[in-house]
């Protein structure tokens, strides 16, 4: 089949003669072969020695060309459409602009391959190897990439619109101008990512812009420490959480923690405490002292314990209160008194205390599910960035009480308009507008 190498014209000459041949199954040698828009639809070229070939704005919709060689070849705007590329080498080739939708391209050889504007929907991506892979401006909307290995890799202006990227390796990319709206990114990875702006909305029509580092802050899965209550939570138990996140930070130089959520779950209820910082600790080290502690302050929750102890608890406390917050604060029912411990503490809390801030907060991401269902894409990510906010100040050592207010401000009005699936976090925020937060 050499007659391939005599270029474009020859080839449609022999197909003539040849009559309608749907399958030609050979293994040819056809490096470097000048075969600019032939039409090789249909055909088995599976195993062919492609190196280096031009085939530039080729017909090879529906053809075999599983274990194809295509080294450094030139493939740019050809139909590959519903293609067979099992194993097919593609190293360093030119596919810009190519057609690959519904192709299989399952464990291919995508190693610094240009994809640029090729339009890879609907095409079998599994086991792909990806390294310095360029999807600029690539359609791969509604692809499944789950899992993969997707470090260093450009996707500047990349369709990835309800993409499956749970568990993905970012991590070194470029995602500038990507279009995200309906992706998958829990369990991500972006760690060094780049990302200028990036669009969240359907018809990416609203640019979100980020600052150096912004994008990787705002949306990556970060380390989280979980304990898990057997027999669920008391409220002793939820009021003394910040008691608990602030002993780990102690014990653990330099480390930075925030309650992410509270939540039931098979047989119980597991608390989710992210660590923004880790110091001079380890995860490993920050979960074993969780548990320590989760332990010391179930066993306070018996009655004569919490009497002899209770005095000590109100003290801690108020020093975690004091410190986060600034000013002096009475929590007396923060710590849940009981028995004859409850004169030692006032009845009242501040409207602007952590406690309030911090539970309505898990409260909200706990129920993020349904909110996210209610909301516009668009809404739900300000509302994802105001919380985010909203945490940093909370736990910040110096807070800016604008930036506070402001996302305070911005979360009560965006839940306003989910209707009753906020109704019971309206009147704390009208409690933090009559103490002057919002």
């Amino acid at each position: 089949m050499l007659v391939l190498k005599e270029g474009h014209a020859a080839w449609k000459r022999w197909k003539e003669r040849q009559g309608h041949l749907l399958k030609d199954h050979f293994i040819a040698q056809l490096i470097g072969a000048k075969l600019q828009g032939v039409d090789l639809k249909y055909y088995d070229l599976s195993y062919a020695d492609l190196n280096g070939a031009d085939l530039s704005m080729a017909i090879l919709r529906s053809s075999y060309l599983d274990r194809t060689v295509f080294r450094n070849s030139n493939l740019s705007g050809a139909d590959l459409g519903f293609t067979s590329l099992k194993y097919a080498d593609l190293t360093n080739a030119n596919l810009s602009e190519a057609n690959l939708r519904f192709a299989d391209l399952s464990y291919a050889n995508l190693r610094n391959t240009d994809l640029s504007r090729a339009d890879l929907r609907d095409s079998n991506l599994k086991g792909v190897t990806f390294r310095e892979t360029c999807f600029c401006g690539a359609f791969l909307s509604g692809q499944n990439l789950h899992s993969c290995d997707l470090r260093y890799l450009d996707f500047k202006n990349a369709d990835l619109t309800e993409c499956n990227l749970i568990d993905a390796n970012l991590n070194g990319s470029n995602l500038t101008g990507a279009k995200l709206w309906e992706s998958k990114l829990s369990g991500w990875s972006i760690k060094g990512v780049a990302c200028e702006y990036a669009y969240f909305d359907r018809e990416c029509q609203k640019k979100e812009v980020y600052t150096p580092g912004e994008f990787e802050r705002l949306y990556s899965e970060k380390t989280k420490i979980v304990l898990h209550y057997e027999n669920g939570m008391s409220p002793f138990e939820v009021n003394t959480l910040p008691a608990l996140i602030k002993l780990i930070e102690k014990k653990h130089l330099g480390c930075q923690l925030h309650l992410k959520s509270i939540q039931e779950d098979a047989g119980g209820v597991s608390v989710s405490i992210v660590v923004d910082e880790l110091g001079e600790g380890s995860v490993v080290e920050m979960q074993h002292d969780g548990k320590a502690f989760q332990q010391v302050i179930a066993e306070l929750k018996d009655e004569q314990r919490l009497r002899s102890h209770f005095q000590s608890q109100v003290q801690i406390l108020t020093e975690i209160i004091t410190d986060k917050m600034g000013g002096t604060y009475h929590i007396g029912k923060v710590i849940g008194a009981v028995g004859d411990g409850a004169s030692i503490g006032c009845q009242t809390i501040h409207a602007n205390d952590l406690d309030t801030i911090s539970k309505m907060i898990s409260e909200i991401l706990a129920a993020w599910p349904e909110i996210a269902r209610v909301l516009p894409t668009d809404k739900g990510t300000e509302l994802d960035v105001a919380v985010r906010e909203i945490q940093k100040q909370a736990s910040a050592n110096q807070k800016d009480p604008s930036k506070l207010k402001k996302a305070l401000g911005k979360a009560k009005n965006i839940l306003a308009t989910t209707g009753d699936l906020a109704g019971k976090w309206m009147p704390i925020f009208e409690k933090l507008h009559e103490g002057g937060l919002i």
